[in-house]
């Protein structure tokens, strides 16, 4: 009595784990009353042959229980995840014939998934390649740009330093050629002066006397010294003795010894001879004799005359 009261109980329990899931085919111990237990026994274990027979009725229905427990969770595990993969995957599939869909609608074309994605990166690469290509033209503008400033900075600085340069040039030639204009002014007024006064007819005796020392460095013959004779020196033009080293502005002199000449030269010779050479740079080898007293310089061109 007391195995037949725990099989019904093991049923009761086993129908209430699988209710919520799937059946499961499981062999399970009969309910019927009637069944002898020594039969149920030895269909699964001979060895409960060994205890008594309620026992061994309780044992083995409490295995078929376990196993038909252990079977119906196995199933239901598998059904489970085979069920979330099949909906992950349809997902998926889902997200990308949308994603598709987008990539094929930006283009402009109802192309397939992998065409949209080719067409998108060659779009992407056209773009970039022209974006370097502005660039690099826009940067190469700049560059020359910034040459041709510089350039145009250099000439300019160039023509302005010409520019200051040839002024500086021009004042300083003007002021040369003042300077030399104002000698040349100054040096023919004093000629002047001391020439004016030698149209008076001088004394030849006394001029010898006053001509002894010119001897230091001229004869009074044609032979030259350390300057020219002074035979004929009267009318003669200058810079012209034959053999006569004479100083670069006596070699190109172009007037004669005159009176007028003279005089000015007897008195100062370095201003005579820019005066009469007209270069205010010219130079004389002779001294200056400082004999600018009219009467003397009358008396020495009437000795001279005399020659």
């Amino acid at each position: 009595m007391k195995t037949k009261l725990y099989i019904p109980i093991l049923m009761a329990l086993s129908l209430a784990a699988c209710q919520d899931e799937k059946p499961v085919p499981t062999t399970t111990p009969a309910a019927s009353t009637t069944t002898a237990p020594k039969a149920v026994v030895k269909t699964h274990n001979k060895e409960l042959l060994k205890g008594s027979a309620e026992d061994n009725e309780l044992a083995a229905a409490t295995k078929a229980y376990e196993a038909a427990q252990a079977a119906a969770k196995k199933a239901a595990e598998t059904t489970a995840q085979k069920s979330a993969e099949a909906a992950a995957a349809t997902k998926a599939a889902e997200v990308a014939a949308m994603e598709a869909a987008a990539v094929a609608k930006s283009v402009g074309v109802a192309t397939k998934p992998a065409e949209a994605v080719k067409a998108t990166a060659t779009t992407k690469a056209t773009d970039a390649a022209k974006a370097d290509v502005s660039k690099q033209a826009a940067d190469t503008a700049k560059a020359a740009a910034a040459t041709k400033a510089a350039a145009s900075k250099k000439a300019a600085d160039a023509a302005k330093a010409a520019a200051s340069k040839k002024a500086a040039d021009t004042a300083k030639a003007a002021n040369t050629a003042k300077a030399a204009a104002a000698t040349k002014a100054a040096a023919a007024t004093k000629v002047a002066k001391v020439a004016a006064p030698v149209a008076a007819i001088g004394n030849a005796a006394k001029g010898k006397s006053l001509a002894n020392k010119c001897k230091n460095c001229h004869n009074f013959t044609a032979r030259k010294k350390v300057g020219p004779g002074l035979q004929g020196v009267v009318g003669r033009k200058a810079g012209t003795m034959p053999g006569m080293k004479y100083s670069t502005a006596l070699a190109a002199g172009g007037w004669v010894w005159d009176e007028k000449n003279l005089a000015a030269w007897m008195c100062d010779s370095k201003a005579a001879v820019k005066t009469l050479s007209g270069n205010a740079s010219a130079k004389t080898k002779m001294g200056t004799q400082r004999i600018c007293d009219a009467t003397k310089q009358a008396d020495l061109i009437a000795f001279l005359k005399t020659l």
